[in-house]
C-alpha cells in the first residue's frame, strides 16, 4: 500500500512537472506583457507629477519587458520632450511605435500626431502633411492646426487659406490657427483674400482678447489708423502684457521714448535680431542711441535669428556680463 502511494505521488509530480514546463513560455510572455503595461502606468503617473526622468526610466523598463508595447515608446517620447532631449530621440521612439508596436493605452493616431509636431518643428513640412493625412484624424483640431502651419511654410497660399478657413469655422477657440493667419499675413503681400481673413479675426476680437491677449499685439499692424494701433497696443499693455515686439511697437507709436523703449527691450532674457535692428532704426536722436548702447552693453540673455518667421530661432547668440 505504501509503495502504491509513493508510485502515484511520483507519477503525479512527473505529470505536473511536464505540464508546467510545456506552458511556461506562454505564461512567461503573458506575465511580461502585463508587467510592461504596469510599468507604462508607472511612467504615466511619473509624468503627471512632473518626474520626466522617472517616466523615461519606467517606460524604458516597459520596453525591455515587452518590445512590442507601443505605449512604452510613446511615453518615452513624451518624457524626452519634457526633458528637452534632442528631438531625434523622441522621433525614433515614435517611429518605432508606429512601425511595429501594439497600443493599449494610447493609439497610433496619438503617435502620428506627436511625430507630426516634431516634423513641423524641424521644418519637414511635406512629411508632416503625409503623416497626418489619415481619415481617423480628419476631425482632429490638432491635426488641422499642424496642416495649416505646414502649408503656411510650404508657400501654398490657396491651400493654406482654405485650411485656415476650415479651422476658423470648425474650431473658433483654437487661437493657434488665428496666430498662423496673422503671422502669414504679416509677411505676405496684402491681398483682398488676406484682408478678408483679417477682418474676420477683428470681428471676433471681443472673444479672442480673452482667450489669448497676445492676439491684440499681433493685430496692431493691421489696424487702419495710427490712433487705432495705439489704442490696441495700450490695451495690450494695460493687461500687464509685455514682450520685445511690444516694446518696439511702443516706440514706433510714440507710447515710449527712445530711452524707455531701449531699457524695456533689453530687460527681456530672449530677443531677436530682427526686433533689435528695427528698434535701432527707430531711435530719434543721439540721446536715444546712447541709451540703446548702454542697455545693450549691459544685456544678459540670448539674441536669436529667425529667418522665416516661424518663431523658431535658426541661430542663437548668448550674452553675459
Amino acid at each position: 500500500m505504501k509503495r502504491a502511494f509513493v508510485a502515484i505521488l511520483l507519477l503525479t509530480y512527473a505529470v505536473s512537472s511536464f505540464s508546467q514546463s510545456s506552458i511556461s513560455e506562454p505564461l512567461g510572455s503573458s506575465a511580461r506583457r502585463d508587467a510592461a503595461r504596469l510599468a507604462v502606468e508607472k511612467a504615466v503617473r511619473a509624468l503627471e507629477i512632473g518626474d520626466a526622468e522617472g517616466a523615461l526610466d519606467a517606460a524604458g523598463e516597459a520596453r525591455a519587458l515587452d518590445g512590442a508595447n507601443a505605449d512604452a515608446c510613446y511615453v518615452r517620447a513624451l518624457a524626452a520632450l519634457r526633458m528637452k532631449r534632442p528631438l531625434g530621440e523622441p522621433e525614433g521612439d515614435l517611429r518605432e511605435a508606429l512601425a511595429s508596436g501594439t497600443f493599449y493605452r494610447y493609439s497610433s493616431d496619438d503617435a502620428a500626431r506627436l511625430l507630426a509636431h516634431i516634423l513641423v518643428r524641424t521644418k519637414r513640412y511635406s512629411e508632416a502633411l503625409t503623416l497626418i493625412d489619415r481619415p481617423s484624424l480628419a476631425a482632429d483640431s490638432d491635426a488641422l492646426y499642424l496642416r495649416i502651419r505646414a502649408l503656411r511654410f510650404l508657400g501654398n497660399e490657396e491651400e493654406f487659406l482654405a485650411s485656415a478657413d476650415s479651422g476658423l469655422e470648425r474650431f473658433p477657440s483654437d487661437v493657434r490657427i488665428v496666430r498662423e493667419v496673422l503671422g502669414y499675413a504679416a509677411r505676405a503681400p496684402r491681398t483682398e483674400a488676406l484682408s478678408a481673413r483679417i477682418r474676420l479675426v477683428e470681428g471676433r476680437l471681443g472673444y479672442y482678447r480673452y482667450l489669448d491677449p497676445e492676439l491684440l499685439l499681433l493685430l496692431v499692424p493691421f489696424r487702419f489708423s495710427i490712433p487705432e494701433r495705439r489704442d490696441t497696443l495700450l490695451e495690450y499693455r494695460a493687461l500687464g502684457r509685455k514682450n520685445p515686439q511690444a516694446s518696439v511697437a511702443a516706440l514706433e507709436l510714440g507710447i515710449l521714448d527712445d530711452s524707455a523703449a531701449s531699457f524695456e527691450f533689453f530687460s527681456f532674457p530672449e530677443i531677436s535680431w530682427q526686433d533689435l535692428r528695427k528698434l535701432r532704426g527707430l531711435l530719434r536722436d543721439d540721446t536715444g542711441r546712447s541709451a540703446f548702447s548702454e542697455a545693450f552693453g549691459r544685456y544678459t540673455g540670448t539674441v536669436g535669428y529667425d529667418g522665416d518667421g516661424d518663431g523658431i530661432y535658426d541661430t542663437v547668440t548668448s550674452y553675459s556680463q
